[in-house]
């Protein structure tokens, strides 16, 4: 507000001015001086206050600081649910590695007859057992000897123990598998046991003719659309070279084949020497490659997108490592 000797001398400066306008000298109403006085205290007013502006300049606003955004810590991923795996299940910690793989349920159902457990069938058991299939027969009526070390899965614990006794308790005691059974005999035309899958691991021609017989006789037992579901491996074995027969019961050609072909008498089987009969590396890889048959198999059981290969016959030669399949 205006303080009053201003307020005077500025409403007599408009009353004079108005007076002039109305140029007549009579004196104002009452009413029209309260108008007149209103209208000079807002006139002022309006002034100080325009004044008091460009006098006294405006005091900054502070301004207001940025608001510095507090890094958020990330989020933990939740913590992974732990399932138990009840005690009955198929899915045990010594094959959770690959219990998910297409044809792993597949070898769980098989059982696998494996006949003669040297160089071959010793090293073939161990890498199987440990894929865990429905049951394993091993069929073997030789000795562990002290030349058996060097190319065949024993320990110098075994020496003097049947062979099929000696791998069963090696599979029991490295792989923990316990579907292993030890048949410490031949296998001849009167054995009683029989299996869709049957691998041959003889030295002898008659043996492998015997047991070839055997599983074909099972496969003509069965009704043509369960034929595919049969599998016949013969692996055959030197110290530098190694040859893997595969044939499924619906593979009539290769039966045949096999049969005309590759089932000669022991009489015209090539004599190698003793001294240069067997090397543990190559008894490891045709045991391997022997597994490797058998999963696919089982993959093809298991209708995947696209088959897996089941030649006829894999042959390999260190000397020149060389690797081939034919089917």
């Amino acid at each position: 507000m205006p303080n009053s000797h201003n307020f005077d001398d500025f409403f007599a400066e408009v009353s004079a001015r108005t007076a002039v306008q109305q140029s007549v000298t009579q004196a104002l109403t009452q009413e029209e001086e309260e108008e007149l006085r209103e209208f000079a205290i807002q006139r002022m007013a309006n002034m100080n206050s325009s004044t008091s502006q460009e006098a006294t300049p405006s005091e900054p606003q502070p301004q207001e600081e940025p608001v510095q955004e507090v890094p958020q810590e990330p989020e933990c991923p939740p913590e992974e649910e732990v399932v138990e795996v009840p005690e009955y299940s198929n899915i045990r910690e010594e094959t959770s590695r690959f219990s998910d793989a297409e044809w792993f349920k597949k070898v769980q159902e098989q059982t696998v007859i494996l006949a003669g457990v040297g160089g071959i069938g010793s090293n073939m058991a161990i890498i199987l057992a440990k894929l865990n299939p429905k049951a394993l027969y091993l069929f073997d009526s030789d000795i562990v000897e002290s030349v058996n070390l060097a190319g065949q899965f024993y320990s110098r614990e075994d020496i003097g123990k049947l062979k099929s006794d000696a791998i069963a308790e090696s599979i029991i005691k490295y792989t923990n598998y316990s579907s292993v059974f030890s048949c410490p005999r031949y296998y001849t035309n009167e054995e009683t046991i029989v299996s869709d899958v049957m691998v041959c691991g003889f030295d002898s021609m008659s043996s492998r003719r015997n047991f070839f017989n055997k599983w074909h006789d099972n496969v003509l037992s069965k009704p043509e659309e369960e034929r595919k579901d049969c599998l016949f491996i013969d692996g055959r074995l030197t110290a530098d070279e190694f040859q893997i027969f595969c044939m499924t019961g619906e593979d009539d050609y290769y039966i045949e084949r096999y049969k005309n072909n590759f089932l000669f008498s022991d009489r015209e089987a090539e004599q190698t020497r003793c001294s240069f009969k067997q090397t543990g590396y190559l008894a490891d890889m045709i045991g391997a490659f022997m597994v490797n048959l058998l999963v696919n198999h089982c993959a093809n059981l298991s209708n995947p997108l696209r088959s897996m290969p089941l030649p006829f016959l894999t042959s390999y030669k260190a000397d020149v490592m060389y690797l081939n399949t034919e089917k």
